[in-house]
């Protein structure tokens, strides 16, 4: 899928697609809507790759996805505002950075009530980028988000490189205590 207007997908799957950017879906401005859906094994450009615009995600998994750049599950190469609400972005490979997300653009990433883990990259395999948001959530794996923004009640493993720093958060929790499968 690309596109450069609206669009809004609820309760479907968007799997095993093959394109340079974006394998899943590209967006090039405009709002994507993505509930209650599946961005699933596509590969060379990943899940979802933004270039502007608005990207909201609810409910949705972006799992086992492939890129040969930044951003397996999702990549933000522009102003994009993205926001993912009980949202997991799993088992997603990257051969450079941000295996889970590549937030490289200047816009904003607010995460809330997600898990981001098993994702894989040379570098950062959680998340690559800044000005990212952080509420109710998990991270398992390194971060590169120096203006990261806690609103508490977070959880990271292994280490603390996501910037969860309120007295709710809990880094350096280990993988026996995520106990995720």
């Amino acid at each position: 899928i690309s596109t450069e207007g609206e669009a809004t997908l609820i309760r479907s799957v968007i799997s095993e697609n093959d394109a340079i950017f974006g394998g899943g879906v590209n967006i090039e401005g405009g709002v994507l809507t993505l509930s209650e859906s599946s961005v699933d094994g596509n590969t060379t450009g990943g899940g979802i790759s933004t270039w502007g615009g608005t990207v909201v995600l609810n409910r949705t998994t972006v799992s086992n996805n492939e890129s040969n750049g930044n951003g397996a599950g999702i990549a933000n190469h522009g102003d994009a505002r993205l926001s993912l609400t009980n949202t997991t972005i799993s088992g997603n490979t990257s051969t450079t950075l941000g295996g889970g997300i590549d937030h490289g653009g200047v816009g904003t990433l607010t995460i809330v009530s997600s898990t981001i883990a098993n994702n894989t990259a040379s570098e950062f395999d959680a998340i690559h980028g800044s000005s990212v948001s952080w509420t109710n959530s998990l991270v398992q794996g390194d971060c590169s988000s120096p203006s990261s923004e806690s609103r508490g009640h977070n959880i990271e493993s292994p280490g603390d490189t996501c910037g969860l720093d309120q007295p709710t958060d809990r880094p350096n929790v280990t993988s026996m205590e995520l106990s995720l499968g």
